[in-house]
């Protein structure tokens, strides 16, 4: 009873990638990805990887405790600062992932943004969601995620 997913992050080929350490080759001495903050629990890295030596894998246990499990850029919230938080109000972020296993379909990737204090605000959050057909099919997936938060000017 666990769900599991792979997360390999790219940026389209015409742009620059504002996401640092997209693919998790960065690794900080306690084996984190450098960049991010994993939410609760498993297996950090993998060699499971889409391309490159790393993918980063998550894993959330039935009858965990804490509600939910994932995976942020670094940053501190309501500190002021924006850490590794992506700058961009609007965009699109692609990714590969492989959704090893679920006991339901609530496998998302979610643009969530920040106001100048670094903490969650406004009503919108873009969210893709793995769909149940991809989940323990063993392929690698490409998804896309576009987002556009210029409508609020409290997100920064």
């Amino acid at each position: 009873m666990l769900s599991a997913l792979l997360i390999f992050f790219v940026a389209p080929v015409a742009a620059a990638n504002p996401c640092t350490n997209g693919s998790f080759e960065a690794v900080a001495p306690d084996g984190r990805p450098v960049d991010w903050e994993i939410l609760n629990q498993g297996e950090i890295i993998t060699t499971d990887a889409h391309t490159g030596k790393r993918a980063l894998r998550l894993v959330r246990v039935a009858d965990d405790p804490i509600p939910e499990t994932g995976l942020n850029r670094r940053w501190q919230p309501r500190s002021g600062e924006q850490g590794a938080m992506i700058d961009r109000l609007g965009g699109g972020i692609e990714f590969w992932y492989k959704a090893v296993a679920a006991t339901h379909s609530n496998l998302h990737i979610q643009v969530i943004p920040m106001d100048e204090t670094a903490f969650e605000t406004g009503p919108y959050r873009a969210e893709f969601t793995v769909p149940t057909a991809h989940v323990g099919d063993g392929a690698w997936q490409r998804g896309r995620l576009k987002y556009d938060c210029s409508a609020y000017p409290e997100v920064k």
